[in-house]
């Protein structure tokens, strides 16, 4: 719910590319901090702020296949996006 609230913030103001390498950036940086993590509420958060840029991160590549595609193939191009990932 927080990476869907904030994607259209995050469109106004990066690239595409710029978003997914800030998200990617992101779920490293949580994945990192829940490895080192020996408090449960540290490793929550991370887990909120990893599932969040995941769920943002996926939701731009989505936007991008719909967008690239002509729109009268949009809805094939959009099922076999969704049949591989």
């Amino acid at each position: 719910m927080i990476g869907a609230f904030n994607l259209t913030e995050v469109r106004k103001r990066l690239s595409g590319e710029a978003a997914i390498r800030a998200f990617s950036l992101s779920t490293d940086m949580s994945v990192a901090a829940v490895e080192r993590s020996r408090e449960p509420i540290l490793t929550a958060a991370a887990l909120i702020l990893a599932g969040a840029a995941w769920i943002t991160a996926w939701v731009v590549f989505c936007i991008g296949a719909q967008f690239s595609a002509a729109r009268w193939v949009a809805g094939r191009s959009l099922a076999a996006y969704q049949a591989m990932s």
